[in-house]
């Protein structure tokens, strides 16, 4: 998400439609700002609210996203889609209060522009990646679980993939490497040098399967050494899933 998504730009005066401006009798003094109309104002003061809390700031990151991927299925692969037409999109559809943040956030119309650009099929399957790791998680929280277990009963990330996580976090160790030899393999934690002991795998047949799926998530960062060893860096956002889910 932009970080300057929560920045209200200034109302454009000359885009607002079905509002007056109240004269008392005689013309405006020049120089004067115009205000628009009490409904106008609130509106955008229940936007700005709207933005500043992290809930409701998070769904319409995820409603914005969506209704870019249907627009951009409804056109087809043209490039030269620019906001102007989805806002022109969102008002037909009305989707009122989309446009207004859109409209009134400050850099948010250039991030829509880059959106609209991007490869359709590349935007569509980050989308289905956020959704699998979103479930993934609400299928550990125990208000949500029953729901996300009937609607998505498969899950991607793995009890082994959160143990390897949890085992690597609790070693207090940046990183967990993978150790081949002949007949088998151990991950470690590893860090300053020293190799701490191999960690409990309950189904070592997928764990580097376990560990891709990790790096796709952004939960665990890959690098590998001059000697071809690989080694897995834990992240913030990792540290952050496992405060979250608490199992």
């Amino acid at each position: 998400m932009p970080a300057a998504f929560g920045l209200i730009k200034g109302l454009d005066r000359s885009k607002v439609r079905g509002c007056e401006t109240r004269r008392m009798g005689h013309r405006q003094p020049r120089g004067k700002n115009i205000r628009p109309c009490r409904a106008r104002q609130n509106q955008l003061t229940q936007i700005k609210k709207s933005i500043m809390d992290p809930i409701t700031a998070s769904t319409t990151f995820a409603t914005i996203v969506g209704l870019v991927c249907n627009f951009r299925s409804e056109r087809g692969d043209r490039e030269a889609l620019s906001h102007r037409e989805f806002i022109e999109w969102l008002e037909y559809h009305r989707h009122e209060q989309i446009k207004e943040i859109i409209c009134n956030t400050l850099h948010l119309q250039t991030e829509v522009d880059q959106l609209l650009r991007a490869n359709h099929a590349e935007i569509l399957q980050a989308v289905n990646r956020a959704n699998v790791l979103l479930t993934d998680v609400l299928a550990r929280l125990d208000a949500f679980a029953p729901l996300a277990n009937r609607i998505a009963p498969a899950r991607n990330v793995s009890d082994q993939a959160i143990s390897i996580l949890k085992q690597l976090r609790d070693s207090g160790a940046p990183e967990v490497a993978m150790l081949k030899y002949i007949g088998g393999f151990q991950l470690s934690p590893f860090g300053y040098g020293n190799t701490g002991g191999a960690m409990e795998l309950s189904d070592p047949l997928f764990a580097e399967d376990d560990l891709n799926t990790l790096v796709e998530a952004g939960l665990l960062r890959p690098r590998m050494s001059s000697r071809g060893d690989m080694f897995y860096g834990i992240t913030r956002a990792a540290v952050q899933l496992l405060d979250t889910i608490k199992k």
